[in-house]
């Protein structure tokens, strides 16, 4: 009998466990396809912050973040739910930093097979000891590395070494670079007291929509759609909740407003500071 009475204890803890496991995926199938948190799992973060797993009965969210894992769900770069055995590795949507030494502009290339290609070319060609005495027209950051373009000389230069390339190479990566600068461009505060990265305010001409960066200790990068009005860059974020107003000047560049604008928060940056500092202050030129 007690045999018989562990086998019915054990078969209803176990339809018990599919029943919840089923309500709970239910749950969170529904809360992961309309862009919010897990409910019924366990978070676990990784060591360097840039993977959050989650961890329900019988299945599992992997979600892969851009600055930290305390940003907003829906910014994930990368988000996958499948069982406890699925393998899902980063997204490969690579974004390029580009400086153009021609007119002095930061740029980004984001378009995928624009990065297929460049990635591919800075990857597999050969690099030999014998860099040429061109001067570079561009320097693309790619895997933390920054790689400079010599147009003239049908050169990549990698450190001391380069690697020649074919012009219809050339034609295709000066097609690229060139509609890239044309389309989106960042401006950054040199002037800013944030030291580890400056803040920038980053422009998609063709498609009206912007990127606002002002510290390293803020999680919150603000993005969403522009507008011109009155010689005034009015930038609201797609969650409606904030507005950043900035003085069009002549030529390039962007003065910032701060009395037109959402507040920004400031920061002690030294363990010894009295008081906090705005990372970007009124009138803050971003060019």
């Amino acid at each position: 009998m007690k045999k018989k009475g562990l086998i019915i204890t054990i078969a209803i803890l176990i339809v018990v466990l599919i029943i919840a496991s089923l309500i709970t995926k239910y749950i969170d199938t529904a809360n992961v396809s309309t862009g919010h948190e897990p409910e019924c799992c366990i978070k676990i973060v990784s060591q360097d912050g840039s993977k959050v797993t989650y961890l329900g009965l019988g299945y599992k969210v992997v979600r892969y973040v851009g600055v930290s894992p305390d940003e907003p769900y829906k910014s994930n770069i990368g988000v996958k739910m499948g069982s406890w055995f699925m393998k899902y590795d980063k997204p490969t949507n690579v974004i390029l930093d580009v400086k153009s030494f021609g007119t002095n502009n930061t740029f980004q290339i984001s378009d995928k097979a624009d990065v297929d290609f460049i990635a591919n070319l800075l990857k597999n060609s050969k690099y030999i000891n014998k860099p040429c005495d061109g001067i570079a027209d561009y320097a693309i950051t790619y895997d933390n590395y920054t790689y400079d373009i010599l147009v003239s000389c049908r050169e990549i230069k990698k450190g001391n070494k380069q690697a020649k390339i074919s012009d219809k190479d050339v034609e295709e990566l000066e097609r690229i670079l060139v509609t890239a600068e044309g389309k989106k461009r960042i401006y950054a505060y040199e002037e800013s007291v944030e030291q580890m990265s400056k803040p920038y305010l980053s422009l998609d001409k063709e498609n009206k929509k912007f990127q606002f960066f002002w510290s390293m200790f803020s999680s919150y990068i603000a993005q969403g759609t522009y507008e011109v009005i009155d010689n005034e860059l009015i930038c609201k974020t797609d969650d409606g909740n904030n507005v950043y107003t900035f003085e069009i000047l002549e030529g390039e560049g962007y003065k910032f407003i701060e009395n037109k604008s959402s507040r920004i928060p400031k920061y002690k940056y030294s363990s010894d500071a009295k008081e906090a500092l705005a990372p970007v202050v009124d009138g803050a030129i971003f060019d």
